[in-house]
């Protein structure tokens, strides 16, 4: 009952960041704690990276640097799929 009292309450916070996030034309994907965004320029994904970090920090989020990673790459496993 409490899994899905969270995840409840995840889908109900993140949705009006996730649609904020594409009405800044962000192409953000997220899956449970997990999330990618796809630009075609490094500039972009940069800028991005910053608005979303932003954000997710301005709500009270707080990252784990552990597990959290923001490089930059051309090829990326997301939840077992590699894009």
């Amino acid at each position: 009952m409490a899994q899905q009292t969270c995840l409840i309450f995840f889908t109900k916070l993140f949705r009006h960041l996730v649609r904020h996030w594409r009405s800044k034309s962000i192409p953000l994907v997220l899956f449970l704690s997990d999330g990618i965004a796809c630009l075609p320029i490094l500039e972009q994904a940069k800028k991005a990276v910053f608005i979303v970090e932003q954000d997710i920090s301005n709500a009270g989020i707080v990252f784990n640097k552990e597990k959290c990673f923001r490089t930059f790459r051309n090829l990326v496993r997301f939840q077992g799929v590699e894009i």
